[in-house]
This record gives C-alpha cells, structure tokens and sequence, in this order.
C-alpha cells in the first residue's frame, strides 16, 4: 500500500467529508485549544487521509497560524518536516500604488511562484486572494494529490475558490498547480 497516494476519483468525496468537518467542528476545536479568536483563512486536504491544514489569522498577534485539524475533530502543531511543505511564508511589501500589502505563500506552492495577497473584505474577515490570475479568486481551499512512492511529492494542487473562510466552497477548482 502506497502510504501517500490515492485514486484522484477520491478526490471530490474527500473534499466533501474535509469540508463538512471544517465548517461543523472547527470552531470548538478553536475553542477547546483557546485559539477562539482565530479567523479560517483556507484549509488544505491531501491525497493521504481526511486531515487538514487550516491556516488561521491571529488578530492578536497579526499572525498566520498553520495547523493541522485532524480527522477525529482536533488541532495540533505542524512538526518541523511538515511546517517546510504546509506552513506559509509571509512578506510585507507595497503594491503599484503605494498601499502596503501583505503577501502570503503557502511553502508547497513555492514551485509554482503563486502568492496570496491578504486582504480584508466587507465584514472585516481577511480572505487570501490571488492575484496572479485574470479574474482575482479568494482561495478558500485546496487539494494536493500526492504522486505514488515511498516519499511525499505532489502530482498536483487544485485551488478552490470560496465565501469568507467559513470553510465552505465547493464546484470545481479555479486553478491547478503541476509541473507538468
């Protein structure tokens, strides 16, 4: 059994098990953790299992948290391994009208040069929005396929767009991320 891949038809139910656990549990297991103030930014799925990277804003400490939101409805710390693939990389930088803007990169997507500039939208929720793209998409979440083999490499990464970081989204991805 190949511990990091499976059938891409897996893809969409897993999304949805991933998605409905994300909107359902994720604020008591914020809670439970004392992270209630903590804001969903987008979350991640991977060909692996059920569990989830969920980037979060800390309004406190005007960070980005990544963590991982397991199967069984609980978060725990990325490990150093993990936080090189799945934790974000994070540039404060001023746009071409002078505006400071801050840039976030997710680190699995470093290969793919795409960064998310993160903004905030009407009801002061911060979203991580695209840029790179004709119509700019808020990237609410993704799905890495794993390649098959005994170490962890991505086949690809599928963008979703979404509402707000409630955890939902759905339909079909706005943009996939391959090197091939």
């Amino acid at each position: 059994m190949d511990p990091w891949w499976s059938d891409p038809e897996e893809q969409a139910p897993r999304m949805e098990r991933v998605r409905r656990r994300v909107r359902e549990r994720l604020p008591a297991a914020l809670e439970a953790r004392g992270c209630g103030g903590f804001r969903l930014l987008a979350w991640a799925a991977k060909s692996q299992n059920d569990n989830a990277v969920v980037y979060l804003f800390d309004p406190a400490e005007s960070a980005i948290v990544a963590m991982w939101f397991l199967e069984d409805g609980t978060l725990d710390d990325l490990s150093g391994v993990e936080e090189d693939v799945f934790g974000v990389d994070v540039e404060a930088c001023c746009d071409a009208d002078g505006y400071d803007v801050v840039m976030v990169q997710v680190k699995a997507f470093r290969d793919y040069g795409v960064w998310f500039e993160l903004a905030m939208v009407d009801d002061g929720h911060f979203v991580l929005r695209e840029t790179e793209v004709d119509a700019p998409h808020t990237m609410a979440e993704a799905y890495v396929q794993c390649k098959k083999g005994l170490a962890i490499d991505v086949d690809y990464i599928d963008l979703y767009s979404g509402g707000g970081g409630d955890g939902g989204g759905g339909g079909a991805p706005f943009r996939r991320l391959s090197r091939s």
